[in-house]
């Protein structure tokens, strides 16, 4: 029997042998709430960060027991884990809290954990005095990035996937590019060479009309 309410319900068994003599028994069952599995997950979700799990689970009861099943074939009886993930991607997270009555609830969340990401800087024609382009990409594997910042070797920073910027000498200059999706960042470093830039000159003489 299923019960849809809770409640006190007088239950009774009545029982009959083969010579038609009875005897009863009754007792009083008391049906009572179940209790609710609910967590939560604190950003930033990233691949190889330790994210926490916060168990919010309740009901009329004690919760005595806790299954974790992380959504990577991994799982845990702690209350509140920390758990790393190896790789991105959605993954599916339930809990499932058992009560001191044996009682049982799940709930499943899913979450995105951001993978990591290779950055690379493109530009063209570096020289001295000229303002260049200079873009920030995704190499792998593509996505949408939130925020692009970028420090200069004279501490100048810029925001945007594309900056414009002039290099006043010419040489070898560290340029660092920090990109982040969801709160999750990754940082790249490259060595930027500027070439100085050629100067325009020629030599002119008179030239009579005359002259043959």
């Amino acid at each position: 029997h299923i019960y849809t309410n809770t409640s006190t319900y007088g239950t009774q068994l009545l029982i009959t042998n083969n010579d038609g003599c009875r005897d009863s028994s009754q007792v009083n069952v008391v049906i009572r709430e179940l209790p609710v599995s609910d967590f939560n997950a604190v950003l930033p979700f990233c691949q190889d960060l330790a994210i926490t799990f916060n168990n919010n689970a309740s009901g009329p009861g004690t919760i005595t027991n806790y299954l974790w099943n992380m959504g990577d074939g991994s799982t845990t009886t702690l209350s509140d884990p920390t758990h790393n993930y190896s790789s991105g991607g959605d993954k599916n997270i339930s809990l499932i809290v058992t009560d001191d009555w044996s009682c049982l609830d799940t709930l499943e969340k899913s979450i995105y954990i951001v993978p990591e990401f290779t950055l690379g800087i493109d530009y063209f024609g570096l020289c001295t005095n000229t303002p260049a382009a200079i873009t920030g990409v995704v190499i792998d594997p593509p996505m949408t990035i939130d925020t692009w910042e970028w420090l200069f070797h004279d501490g100048t920073a810029l925001s945007g996937q594309e900056v414009i910027y002039s290099y006043v000498q010419s040489g070898d200059y560290n340029l660092q590019l920090t990109a982040e999706k969801n709160g999750c960042q990754e940082i790249y470093t490259e060595v930027l060479s500027v070439a100085p830039s050629p100067t325009a000159d020629f030599i002119y003489g008179f030239i009579s009309l005359d002259d043959r």
